[in-house]
């Protein structure tokens, strides 16, 4: 089942304080200080938006990690090894190969997105054959000009 994905209010809290913006004054070892500053982010994650770079951290509890509200119970939660692999466009269960729950979110967070890599792949293909007849045609042009002009 999915309880144990389901956040614990102490989670809730601490997630509600990593993604909340901050404005936070920090001393350099020099004695310097400074501000340390970031925007705030979304929470829960959107399911109606494009999802959001996945890190390697994917199974910690950082600013990064993805929470969503749950559709069946409305309650936040992390989602699953399936949900990333998805995410990353891969196959359901693609890691699930008996490794620990954490390495599979690692390997998601280390991946590309397959789709979009794949998408770029066709495009650059596509470009590349279309640069190729172009200068195919431009030499082809040229010569037949040179070959009139003699």
């Amino acid at each position: 089942g999915l309880n144990e994905y389901f956040l614990t209010d102490i989670q809730r809290e601490k997630f509600e304080i990593l993604r909340g913006s901050k404005k936070i004054l920090r001393t350099k070892p020099n004695g310097e200080t400074y501000y340390y500053s970031e925007g705030s982010m979304a929470f829960p994650d959107s399911l109606d938006l494009p999802g959001r770079t996945m890190l390697t951290s994917e199974a910690s509890i950082n600013r990064s990690t993805h929470v969503i509200e749950d559709e069946e119970t409305g309650n936040l939660r992390f989602i699953t090894p399936v949900e990333a692999e998805r995410l990353q466009s891969f196959p359901d269960n693609w890691t699930n190969t008996g490794m620990p729950l954490k390495r599979r979110y690692f390997m998601m967070g280390n991946a590309l997105v397959v789709n979009l890599i794949s998408d770029m792949e066709n495009m650059s293909a596509l470009l590349l054959n279309r640069i190729f007849l172009a200068s195919f045609y431009c030499s082809i042009n040229l010569r037949i000009r040179l070959d009139f002009f003699h």
